[in-house]
Formats: C-alpha cells, structure tokens, sequence
C-alpha cells in the first residue's frame, strides 16, 4: 500500500483538539498545584519539553503542556481534559515508536516524576516514572546495584517497564517488567492505588507487560536490583555473504549459552541508493557476558569457525562502564520498526531472504540505514509462563525487529520506498516466524496488534482495564479494549 509518509502521522493521532478559551487553560494553570505548570505555544519552556525521539511525530504540536510534578496535577490535568473532551497524552521519555506520546491536545509531560530512593538494605529502588535509564544506572553505581535494563539512555522506566523491557542482562535476571515489586498507579475512579503481588494484584500482573497508558498513569515503581560486577562485551562483524553460517551459528549459540550471555545479531546497511546499501550490507553480533573473557571466548569458538576474517572486539570492564559502552541512542530521525518473534531459529532460507532485501533497502540519507535485528530472550525471561505476567512472549527464542530510517531533507518518494520496503520484508518473513509482535515496539499499521502483542493474555487485560477504567479515560490508538 502507498502511503504519504510525510503526512500519515497527521492522519492517525490524535483528532483535532476543540477550541478552547484562554479563561479555560488559565483555569488548568491554577489546579496544577502539586508543582506542575502549564506551558502554551510561545512560553519560556514548551519547545524544551522532552521532545519525541522520532520525527516523523515531531510536527504534531500540543495545545498545551502539563508539565506535572506529582499525581494531584496528573490527575487535574486528566480532569479537565475529560470535562472537555480534550485527547490528551502521555509522555515519559517520549520514545513511542508509533508517535503514542504526541498529541494535538493537550500533553501531559511525566518527565519530572524523577525522584530515585535506593533502599541499600532491600537491594531496591523507588524511582519516578519519568527517570531514564541512564539516571538509574549512575544513581545505583556507587552501591554497587544494577537494573536489567535495555541499551537506550534516554527512555524512561514509564515506558520501558510497562511493555517488558528487554536488554543485555535478561537472559540472566529477566525482563525490566520481571524486576517490578509494586507501582503506584492513579486510576480513573480510585486515585492512586498501590499494586503489588499482595494488593491490587490483578492490576499488578497487568503493569508487567501490558503496555503504559491504558489502565491509569504508573507514578512509581519499586524495582528490585542486582549486585554488579565485571562483565565482559564483544562486538564481532562479518561481510554480509557470511550471514547463513554465521546466523546459524549465533543462533545456536544463544540456545545452548548460559543466562550470562546476552546478544543481539544485526544485519544492517545504509546508503542513498541499492546500489549503497548492496555494498555497505554487513552481518554484527554485540552482546555481553556476565563471567571473564576467558569463559566468553570458549563460548564464542563455534561463532567464529563458519566465517572467514571476521572484525572482532572483546574487552573486559566493570558494569557501568558496559552500560556507557553499549548505549544506543534512539534513532534521530523518521523510522518506521516492524517486529515478529521468533520460537527456535530462523533458518536459512529466512536469512536468505533477510540478506536479499538488505542488499535491495531503497536508501535515504539517514546513517542510520535499515535493518533486520535479533534480540535473544529465553533464559531467565523464558523461564516465567506465559500467563504469570501479562508479557506473553515466554517462549520466543528472539525478538526479530525490522526498521527502516529516512530524514526530514528525503523526498517523500524515498521515505515511501522505505516503508514500502519494510512492509515487504515483513510479509516475506512471516511463514518463517511466529504471530507475535514486540509492544515496545508498537506498529501502528499492525491490523492484529492485540493478538500480536498479548497473545492469549489480552481478555484478561481488556477484563483489568473494566475494572479500573470503565469509562474508558485512558485510551488510543492501541490501548487496551479498544
């Protein structure tokens, strides 16, 4: 299907937002008492709030920004917008994928819901919605904790959390979902309710992998941490024509590895034209293992007998450092991701294909090219059944994402090759892999997102989100009952 890439994100976020007096958004200003303040196009502060991380939302402009500092303003600011009919949204970290923390109404900015309380004597941390990663990480170094947390400095735990929060370390600790001890959320009809396994337990299981903003607004969470330590990294890159033995190896490997192994295996280019991203093609396997290098290279043997002269980088360094080191920035640009999962291996013939449209990506401008990637689970985040939680994806060996990137100077002629692109690869890819789809990753072209991102968990969902919001408050494109 041909899309204007260009203008799709206008078409599909939220409806046009109704008129309202400047009387009406003072008022706004005067309930936001818990230290928040509402910023209007043209105020000191509004183009500074946490932008979007992609651009392909970035022209989808609030009405206003609640700038909140605790849930009394959260909670006025949902108020008001209700009795008005105002869509609202909203934003943590600001890392939809699917541009689900844009509106054209108003926007109810969480980023200042970023206290961090580490009780040393727990091994616990009680962190705001709006802290990123980052944050987190250099807050929990000096007593010698960690969070198993993704590669992204900048998202925030609102989102990475709620979703299942995949990383480096899950293989060994689980998810960022599975670390979770208890969250305040603030309901439609309750205020704020604490959950845990103990109360509110059912809105408990909920928050570990059924997305963020559908059942209230998560304000806190308690996270359980894990001592850190020396670890040890590797980056190993191949030429493209390697990729079957390689993938098979990789893959092999991440079945049979300890939970100390983390990776993620990429088969990526870039370049302004076919021609670009032929040559530039590439095959990478990054991880992290949690032992000495020593034990690290006997595990890695079999990855580097199939191919011939592959780049390789190996270092040992201290958890931290591996966290600075492997941090991946979010995409700066416009991108689009498309996510499948994967039960045991792709085989050859899927590589196969994966190979081929990697050497046939259309090109844009953007360094950041296209890509097919997988993301290894199993391990611990395998061993918790499917319905213990709300994250459905126990028995996925990897998560498989495909992204294609383009820049604001690209003619929308190439962003629609792009995009046409990735719906291809995706529609190749599917008799090789399973109907589930990553919810961090939202697609919002997926016409089966509720099938695909919570399996046989979402009527147990849809039945916690009647419980908490019978009338539907939080809502959008993919919410939860829609």
């Amino acid at each position: 299907m041909r899309r204007d890439a260009h203008h799709e994100e206008r078409q599909r976020v939220d409806p046009s937002a109704p008129a309202v007096s400047d009387r009406d958004w003072r008022s706004l200003a005067t309930l936001l008492s818990d230290g928040g303040r509402l910023l209007r196009p043209g105020d000191r502060g509004y183009a500074l709030t946490r932008p979007v991380s992609n651009r392909r939302y970035a022209s989808v402009l609030p009405g206003a920004v609640a700038a909140c500092r605790g849930p009394k303003d959260i909670a006025a600011a949902v108020d008001w917008a209700g009795r008005r009919e105002m869509p609202f949204a909203l934003r943590s970290g600001g890392h939809s994928y699917a541009g689900y923390s844009a509106t054209t109404g108003l926007l109810i900015d969480l980023s200042g819901l970023d206290t961090i309380t580490v009780d040393e004597d727990a091994g616990e941390v009680t962190v705001g919605t709006g802290v990123t990663q980052d944050r987190l990480q250099r807050a929990l170094a000096p007593y010698g904790r960690t969070f198993p947390a993704g590669r992204c400095p900048t998202v925030a735990m609102g989102g990475l959390i709620l979703g299942g929060g995949i990383g480096f370390s899950c293989r060994r600790w689980g998810l960022a979902c599975d670390a979770l001890v208890r969250t305040d959320v603030l309901t439609a009809g309750d205020g704020v309710v604490t959950c845990s396994a103990d109360s509110h337990a059912d809105l408990f299981w909920a928050c570990r992998g059924g997305a963020g903003g559908s059942l209230g607004v998560n304000t806190a969470f308690t996270l359980r941490t894990e001592p850190t330590g020396r670890v040890t990294l590797f980056d190993i890159e191949w030429p493209v024509h390697e990729a079957r033995p390689v993938l098979a190896a990789v893959q092999e490997l991440a079945a049979r590895a300890p939970g100390e192994l983390g990776v993620r295996i990429d088969v990526a280019t870039s370049g302004s034209c076919p021609q670009e991203a032929a040559a530039r093609a590439s095959v990478s396997a990054i991880g992290q293992y949690h032992g000495p290098r020593a034990e690290l290279e006997r595990l890695l043997a079999p990855v580097l007998e199939p191919a011939a002269r592959p780049r390789i980088r190996i270092r040992e360094c201290e958890h931290r450092e591996a966290f600075e080191s492997f941090a991946e920035m979010p995409p700066v640009n416009r991108f689009a991701v498309k996510s499948r999962m994967v039960r045991d291996a792709l085989p050859a013939e899927a590589v196969d294909v994966v190979v081929e449209e990697i050497r046939r990506w259309p090109g844009s401008r953007d360094e950041d090219g296209a890509s097919a990637a997988l993301f290894a689970l199993g391990g611990a985040a395998g061993r918790i059944p499917a319905a213990a939680t709300a994250f459905v994806h126990r028995d996925a060996a990897f998560v498989l994402a495909l992204e294609t990137n383009w820049t604001d100077d690209d003619p929308p002629e190439a962003a629609r090759a792009g995009l046409d692109w990735l719906e291809r690869l995706h529609e190749r890819l599917r008799p090789y892999t399973a109907d589930g789809a990553y919810q961090n990753f939202p697609d919002p072209e997926l016409e089966n997102w509720r099938a695909a991102y919570y399996g046989s968990n979402y009527d147990r969902l849809v039945g916690v989100k009647r419980a908490y919001d019978p009338d539907d408050v939080f809502r959008f494109a993919q919410s939860i009952g829609s």
